[in-house]
C-alpha cells in the first residue's frame, strides 16, 4: 500500500543513499568539520581584559603583537634589553591608548626574568598570555662560527623562552588557564645553511614547545608553536654577520624584503593572535615556509 510519503518505491532510493559509502564519507567529513568548529568555540580565548606579556616587544614582530593586542583591549607588558628602544615602544603604545607596562630585561638571566614576572603581576595582576618573541640571529658559514656563537644563540632563543615559561607556569597552573606562544622559526623545522647556530636553537625551541603542548593541555594551558619564514621586520639590521660580511648581508636582506618570499609583520601578528584566541597548536607563516 502506498504511503503518504510517496509509496514503497521512494524508500528504495533513500535506502540506496543510506548504504552508499560516499554518503558515509560525506557524513564523517561533516561531523569532523563540526567537531573542529565546536572545539574552536570551546577553546576561544578573548584578549579583552587579559594581560599579555611579550618578550622582545620593543620592535618588529613583538611591537606589532603588542599594538594589536592593545587594540583588542588587552593589558600589554613588554620587555627588551635596550632602554632607549623600550622607551620609544612604550610611548608608541601609550599614544594609541593601550594599558602598557615596560621594563628592561635580559631573558637569558633567570633572576631578571623572575623580576620581570613579579613586576608585571604587581602592575596588572596575573599573566594570561606569555609570548616568547625575544631572539637573535647570526649569519655566516659554519667555518666562521665558534662554540660561543652557538652558546649565545641557545641562550637567547632556547633558554630565554624556557626561563620565562618556568617563571610564569606555576601561576598559570594555579588558575588552571593560560596561553603560551613560542615564536620559533621554519629554521627550527628545516635547517638552513649559514644559519646553523640559529637553526640549532630554534630546533630546540620547537621540541620544547611541542612537548609542553602535550603535557600542559590537561591543565588548561595551551601552547602554540609559531614557525615564521621570512618577515619584513628589518631583521637584517639587527642580525650579526660573520665570514664575508657584505655577501652574507646582501642575500639575507634581499630574501627578507622580497614580497613573494616574506610576509608583512602586520599580517603575521594577526595570524598569531588568532591562534592565541583559538588555542591552535601550530602556526606556519609565509608561503615558502609552508612549502
Amino acid at each position: 500500500m502506498p504511503s503518504k510519503w510517496g509509496g514503497r518505491g521512494r524508500a528504495i532510493p533513500l535506502l540506496r543513499i543510506a548504504t552508499d559509502p560516499r554518503t558515509w564519507v560525506f557524513a564523517s567529513a561533516a561531523a569532523a568539520a563540526g567537531g573542529r568548529a565546536l572545539g574552536r568555540w570551546l577553546t576561544r580565548f578573548e584578549l579583552r581584559g587579559r594581560t599579555v606579556l611579550i618578550t622582545g616587544g620593543t620592535r618588529g614582530l613583538g611591537l606589532e603583537l603588542a599594538r594589536q593586542a592593545g587594540s583588542a583591549g588587552a593589558r600589554v607588558a613588554i620587555c627588551g634589553r635596550d632602554a632607549d628602544t623600550l622607551a620609544r615602544a612604550r610611548e608608541s603604545l601609550s599614544q594609541m591608548g593601550a594599558a602598557v607596562l615596560a621594563t628592561t630585561c635580559d631573558v637569558t638571566d633567570r633572576n631578571q626574568v623572575a623580576e620581570l614576572i613579579r613586576f608585571v603581576q604587581a602592575g596588572f595582576g596575573h599573566i594570561d598570555v606569555l609570548i616568547n618573541n625575544a631572539g637573535m640571529v647570526e649569519v655566516g658559514p659554519v667555518e666562521a662560527m665558534t662554540a660561543v656563537d652557538f652558546e649565545r644563540d641557545m641562550a637567547t632563543n632556547f633558554w630565554g623562552p624556557l626561563n620565562a615559561i618556568l617563571a610564569v607556569l606555576p601561576h598559570m597552573r594555579s588558575r588552571g588557564e593560560g596561553r603560551i606562544v613560542n615564536i620559533a622559526s621554519i629554521g627550527g623545522k628545516l635547517s638552513v645553511p649559514h644559519l646553523l647556530p640559529y637553526s640549532s636553537s630554534k630546533f630546540a625551541l620547537v621540541g620544547l614547545s611541542e612537548g609542553l603542548r602535550a603535557e600542559l593541555r590537561a591543565s588548561g594551558i595551551l601552547v602554540t608553536t609559531v614557525c615564521p619564514g621570512l618577515m619584513r621586520t628589518g631583521s637584517p639590521r639587527h642580525a650579526t654577520f660573520k665570514g664575508r660580511h657584505d655577501a652574507e648581508y646582501t642575500w639575507f636582506n634581499l630574501a627578507d624584503n622580497f614580497p613573494l618570499l616574506s610576509m608583512d609583520v602586520e599580517r603575521a601578528a594577526r595570524r598569531i593572535l588568532r591562534a592565541v584566541r583559538h588555542g591552535n597548536s601550530h602556526v606556519v607563516l609565509s608561503l615558502p615556509a609552508k612549502v
